[in-house]
Protein backbone atom coordinates (compact mmCIF):
# COMPACT_ATOMS: atom_id res chain seq x y z
CA UNK A 1 0.00 0.00 0.00
CA UNK A 2 1.57 3.22 -0.94
CA UNK A 3 0.60 5.03 1.86
CA UNK A 4 3.17 6.32 4.24
CA UNK A 5 2.34 7.16 8.06
CA UNK A 6 9.16 3.30 14.79
CA UNK A 7 11.39 2.53 17.30
CA UNK A 8 9.14 1.46 20.23
CA UNK A 9 8.59 3.64 23.12
CA UNK A 10 7.80 2.61 26.59
CA UNK A 11 6.72 -0.66 27.83
CA UNK A 12 4.40 -3.49 25.13
CA UNK A 13 1.68 -3.60 27.35
CA UNK A 14 0.88 -6.84 25.49
CA UNK A 15 0.82 -8.48 29.43
CA UNK A 16 -0.98 -8.07 32.19
CA UNK A 17 1.24 -6.68 34.58
CA UNK A 18 2.05 -7.90 38.12
CA UNK A 19 0.45 -6.55 41.13
CA UNK A 20 0.76 -6.65 44.23
CA UNK A 21 -1.55 -8.84 46.36
CA UNK A 22 -2.08 -9.12 50.36
CA UNK A 23 -3.85 -11.94 52.36
CA UNK A 24 -6.85 -11.45 53.63
CA UNK A 25 -7.89 -13.20 57.04
CA UNK A 26 -8.83 -16.59 55.97
CA UNK A 27 -5.67 -16.90 53.64
CA UNK A 28 -7.88 -16.44 50.54
CA UNK A 29 -6.29 -14.42 48.04
CA UNK A 30 -7.87 -11.10 47.29
CA UNK A 31 -8.30 -9.26 43.82
CA UNK A 32 -5.31 -7.36 42.09
CA UNK A 33 -5.13 -3.83 43.85
CA UNK A 34 -5.75 -2.71 40.52
CA UNK A 35 -7.47 -4.88 37.56
CA UNK A 36 -5.68 -5.70 34.05
CA UNK A 37 -5.30 -3.21 31.51
CA UNK A 38 -8.00 -4.21 29.16
CA UNK A 39 -7.04 -5.10 24.98
CA UNK A 40 -8.70 -1.44 24.32
CA UNK A 41 -6.09 0.00 26.94
CA UNK A 42 -3.57 -1.77 25.53
CA UNK A 43 -4.47 -0.84 21.84
CA UNK A 44 -4.39 2.76 22.83
CA UNK A 45 -1.24 2.95 24.96
CA UNK A 46 1.01 1.12 21.50
CA UNK A 47 -0.88 3.67 18.73
CA UNK A 48 -0.01 6.52 21.68
CA UNK A 49 3.48 5.29 21.33
CA UNK A 50 3.39 5.42 17.80
CA UNK A 51 2.51 8.47 17.91
CA UNK A 52 4.68 10.00 19.65
CA UNK A 53 7.73 8.10 18.22
CA UNK A 54 6.33 10.24 15.10
CA UNK A 55 6.20 13.57 16.57
CA UNK A 56 9.66 12.89 18.01
CA UNK A 57 10.97 11.98 14.49
CA UNK A 58 9.04 14.82 13.00
CA UNK A 59 10.62 17.66 15.58
CA UNK A 60 13.85 15.97 14.69
CA UNK A 61 13.87 15.82 10.89
CA UNK A 62 12.81 19.90 11.01
CA UNK A 63 16.18 20.69 13.00
CA UNK A 64 17.95 19.29 10.25
CA UNK A 65 20.10 21.34 8.45
CA UNK A 66 20.66 19.61 5.58
CA UNK A 67 19.31 16.85 3.04
CA UNK A 68 22.25 14.64 4.12
CA UNK A 69 20.88 15.00 8.13
CA UNK A 70 17.75 14.14 7.27
CA UNK A 71 18.03 11.03 5.11
CA UNK A 72 20.26 10.01 7.78
CA UNK A 73 17.17 9.90 10.49
CA UNK A 74 15.07 7.59 8.66
CA UNK A 75 16.68 4.45 9.27
CA UNK A 76 17.21 5.41 12.76
CA UNK A 77 14.44 7.29 14.09
CA UNK A 78 11.79 7.06 11.59
CA UNK A 79 8.93 4.67 13.40
CA UNK A 80 8.34 1.28 12.01
CA UNK A 81 4.73 0.21 11.81
CA UNK A 82 5.74 -3.16 11.53
CA UNK A 83 6.35 -2.96 14.83
CA UNK A 84 3.86 -1.33 16.34
CA UNK A 85 1.68 -3.96 14.19
CA UNK A 86 3.17 -7.08 15.45
CA UNK A 87 2.48 -5.46 19.16
CA UNK A 88 -1.29 -4.72 18.24
CA UNK A 89 -2.39 -8.01 15.98
CA UNK A 90 -2.67 -10.63 19.46
CA UNK A 91 -5.26 -8.20 20.77
CA UNK A 92 -7.04 -8.74 17.62
CA UNK A 93 -6.64 -12.32 17.35
CA UNK A 94 -8.00 -13.15 20.53
CA UNK A 95 -11.52 -12.19 19.61
CA UNK A 96 -11.04 -11.43 15.35
CA UNK A 97 -14.86 -10.12 15.40
CA UNK A 98 -14.84 -7.52 18.52
CA UNK A 99 -14.65 -3.93 17.73
CA UNK A 100 -11.60 -4.32 19.37
CA UNK A 101 -10.08 -6.43 16.26
CA UNK A 102 -11.52 -3.80 13.76
CA UNK A 103 -9.79 -1.27 15.42
CA UNK A 104 -6.28 -3.09 15.36
CA UNK A 105 -6.76 -3.62 11.18
CA UNK A 106 -7.89 -0.54 10.35
CA UNK A 107 -5.15 0.63 12.41
CA UNK A 108 -2.69 -1.58 10.47
CA UNK A 109 -4.46 -0.91 7.32
CA UNK A 110 -3.95 2.79 7.76
CA UNK A 111 0.59 2.37 8.64
CA UNK A 112 1.39 -0.86 7.30
CA UNK A 113 2.84 -1.56 3.74
CA UNK A 114 3.68 -4.44 3.15
CA UNK A 115 2.38 -8.06 4.59
CA UNK A 116 0.28 -7.02 7.79
CA UNK A 117 -1.42 -4.46 6.18
CA UNK A 118 -2.53 -7.33 4.01
CA UNK A 119 -3.64 -9.39 6.41
CA UNK A 120 -5.45 -6.60 7.99
CA UNK A 121 -7.67 -5.97 4.76
CA UNK A 122 -8.62 -9.59 4.31
CA UNK A 123 -9.96 -9.73 7.94
CA UNK A 124 -11.58 -6.33 7.20
CA UNK A 125 -13.05 -8.08 4.55
CA UNK A 126 -14.27 -10.60 6.16
CA UNK A 127 -16.14 -9.62 9.37
CA UNK A 128 -16.19 -5.49 8.88
CA UNK A 129 -17.32 -4.65 5.47
CA UNK A 130 -20.14 -2.67 6.37
CA UNK A 131 -18.39 -0.63 9.23
CA UNK A 132 -18.69 2.77 8.98
CA UNK A 133 -15.05 3.14 10.84
CA UNK A 134 -14.08 0.78 7.35
CA UNK A 135 -15.85 2.62 4.50
CA UNK A 136 -14.61 6.25 6.33
CA UNK A 137 -11.39 5.46 6.71
CA UNK A 138 -9.71 2.68 4.61
CA UNK A 139 -12.03 2.43 1.51
CA UNK A 140 -10.76 5.90 -0.27
CA UNK A 141 -7.25 5.60 0.17
CA UNK A 142 -7.52 1.71 -1.46
CA UNK A 143 -7.32 3.42 -4.83
CA UNK A 144 -3.61 3.37 -5.11
CA UNK A 145 -3.22 0.19 -2.83
CA UNK A 146 -0.06 -2.56 -4.05
CA UNK A 147 -2.39 -4.95 -1.98
CA UNK A 148 -4.62 -7.93 -3.62
CA UNK A 149 -6.85 -7.94 -0.81
CA UNK A 150 -7.87 -4.25 -1.46
CA UNK A 151 -10.14 -5.68 -4.30
CA UNK A 152 -11.55 -8.27 -2.33
CA UNK A 153 -12.62 -5.62 0.30
CA UNK A 154 -14.06 -3.22 -1.88
CA UNK A 155 -16.29 -5.92 -3.59
CA UNK A 156 -17.20 -7.21 -0.18
CA UNK A 157 -18.78 -3.16 0.66
CA UNK A 158 -20.42 -3.37 -2.68
CA UNK A 159 -22.14 -6.57 -1.94
CA UNK A 160 -22.96 -6.43 1.18
CA UNK A 161 -23.11 -2.47 2.40
CA UNK A 162 -26.88 -1.51 1.99
CA UNK A 163 -25.16 1.78 2.72
CA UNK A 164 -25.65 3.90 -0.97
CA UNK A 165 -22.97 6.27 -0.31
CA UNK A 166 -20.41 3.19 1.12
CA UNK A 167 -21.57 1.73 -1.54
CA UNK A 168 -20.86 4.49 -4.15
CA UNK A 169 -17.46 5.05 -2.89
CA UNK A 170 -16.66 1.62 -2.72
CA UNK A 171 -17.73 1.49 -6.21
CA UNK A 172 -15.93 4.27 -7.40
CA UNK A 173 -12.59 3.24 -5.79
CA UNK A 174 -12.48 -0.15 -7.29
CA UNK A 175 -13.11 1.45 -10.49
CA UNK A 176 -10.10 3.46 -10.20
CA UNK A 177 -8.18 1.05 -8.83
CA UNK A 178 -8.36 -1.34 -11.70
CA UNK A 179 -8.07 1.56 -13.89
CA UNK A 180 -4.64 2.04 -12.37
CA UNK A 181 -3.98 -1.71 -13.05
CA UNK A 182 -5.02 -1.33 -16.37
CA UNK A 183 -7.83 -3.53 -16.20
CA UNK A 184 -9.70 -0.78 -18.09
CA UNK A 185 -12.57 -2.57 -19.10
CA UNK A 186 -13.91 -4.07 -15.86
CA UNK A 187 -13.09 0.08 -14.50
CA UNK A 188 -15.56 1.36 -17.62
CA UNK A 189 -18.46 -0.72 -16.17
CA UNK A 190 -17.78 0.48 -12.54
CA UNK A 191 -17.68 3.56 -13.40
CA UNK A 192 -20.58 4.35 -16.06
CA UNK A 193 -22.66 2.75 -13.34
CA UNK A 194 -21.09 5.45 -10.72
CA UNK A 195 -22.10 8.23 -13.21
CA UNK A 196 -25.36 6.86 -14.36
CA UNK A 197 -26.80 6.45 -11.00
CA UNK A 198 -24.57 8.53 -8.23
CA UNK A 199 -25.20 11.87 -9.30
CA UNK A 200 -27.28 12.85 -6.18
CA UNK A 201 -24.55 11.16 -3.92
CA UNK A 202 -21.87 14.61 -3.00
CA UNK A 203 -18.90 12.98 -1.41
CA UNK A 204 -16.37 16.46 -0.63
CA UNK A 205 -17.18 19.29 -3.33
CA UNK A 206 -18.40 17.08 -5.70
CA UNK A 207 -20.44 14.06 -6.14
CA UNK A 208 -19.46 10.61 -7.33
CA UNK A 209 -21.25 10.89 -10.51
CA UNK A 210 -18.65 13.64 -11.55
CA UNK A 211 -15.64 12.18 -10.02
CA UNK A 212 -16.82 8.81 -11.66
CA UNK A 213 -16.08 10.97 -15.12
CA UNK A 214 -13.56 12.55 -14.41
CA UNK A 215 -11.67 9.18 -14.15
CA UNK A 216 -13.49 7.70 -16.81
CA UNK A 217 -12.06 10.96 -19.33
CA UNK A 218 -8.81 9.47 -18.09
CA UNK A 219 -9.42 5.76 -18.84
CA UNK A 220 -10.29 7.14 -22.85
CA UNK A 221 -8.55 10.11 -23.69
CA UNK A 222 -5.30 9.70 -21.60
CA UNK A 223 -4.05 6.10 -21.69
CA UNK A 224 -1.29 4.92 -23.80
CA UNK A 225 -2.22 4.53 -27.43
CA UNK A 226 -5.04 7.60 -27.17
CA UNK A 227 -4.60 10.69 -29.04
CA UNK A 228 -3.58 13.23 -26.75
CA UNK A 229 -6.40 15.70 -26.27
CA UNK A 230 -5.58 19.00 -27.55
CA UNK A 231 -3.70 21.76 -25.63
CA UNK A 232 -3.01 25.50 -26.39
CA UNK A 233 -1.45 28.12 -24.75
CA UNK A 234 2.01 29.93 -25.40
CA UNK A 235 5.15 29.03 -26.46
CA UNK A 236 8.70 30.17 -23.96
CA UNK A 237 8.75 32.60 -26.65
CA UNK A 238 5.78 34.18 -25.69
CA UNK A 239 3.72 32.97 -29.16
CA UNK A 240 0.61 30.91 -29.47
CA UNK A 241 1.08 27.30 -29.73
CA UNK A 242 -1.06 24.31 -30.26
CA UNK A 243 -0.35 20.73 -29.25
CA UNK A 244 -1.80 19.32 -32.94
CA UNK A 245 0.85 21.83 -34.74
CA UNK A 246 3.37 19.00 -33.85
CA UNK A 247 1.58 16.38 -34.98
CA UNK A 248 4.00 13.43 -36.34
CA UNK A 249 6.88 14.99 -33.86
CA UNK A 250 7.96 13.08 -30.46
CA UNK A 251 6.94 15.76 -28.21
CA UNK A 252 7.75 15.76 -24.45
CA UNK A 253 5.11 17.67 -22.27
CA UNK A 254 6.21 18.22 -18.99
CA UNK A 255 3.34 19.32 -16.53
CA UNK A 256 4.19 20.56 -13.03
CA UNK A 257 1.98 22.42 -10.32
CA UNK A 258 3.06 25.13 -7.43
CA UNK A 259 0.81 25.15 -4.68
Amino acid sequence: MKWIYAAALGVALLGAPAMAQNEPPGGAASPPATAPDSGQQQFKQISAEFDAAMKAFSAEYGKAKTQEERNKLYPSKYPKAEEYANRMLPLAKADPKSPLARDVYVWIASHDQDKLANEALGHLADNFATDPAVARQIVPQLQWSDSPEAEKLLRAVIEQSSNRQQKGVAQLTLGTYLKNRNRTADAETLLDDVAKNYADVKVGRSSLADQANNVLFEVRNLAIGKTAPEITGESVDGKPMKLSDYKGKVVVLDFFGDW
